[in-house]
C-alpha cells in the first residue's frame, strides 16, 4: 500500500470582502460592519441586532466615510432599520 500525504493545515476560503471597520453600541446589542468588495472596491454595511444580520446596505459610489457615518448612526440609534 502506498501512503499518501494528507494536508492537515486548514484551508482558508477566499472571500471577496475585507472588513474595513466595525461599530458597536454601548450596550453591545447593535453592531455594524463596514466591508469593501475587493473586486469592485465598493463598500457595504452589515447591520446586526444581537448576532443576527438584520440588513445589508450599500450606497453605490459613496465614500468610505459615508458608509462609516451610516454605520455609526445605526449603533447610536439615529438610523433605524
Amino acid at each position: 500500500m502506498a501512503k499518501t500525504k494528507v494536508d492537515t493545515e486548514k484551508k482558508q476560503e477566499y472571500s471577496p470582502y475585507e472588513i474595513v471597520s466595525e461599530f458597536v453600541s454601548k450596550d453591545k446589542k447593535l453592531k455594524a460592519v463596514v466591508r469593501r468588495n475587493k473586486l469592485t472596491s465598493l463598500h457595504e454595511i452589515d447591520f446586526y441586532a444581537g448576532k443576527k444580520i438584520v440588513a445589508t446596505e450599500s450606497y453605490a459610489f459613496h465614500t468610505l466615510r459615508y458608509h462609516e457615518d451610516a454605520a455609526e448612526n445605526y449603533v447610536n440609534g439615529i438610523k433605524r432599520l
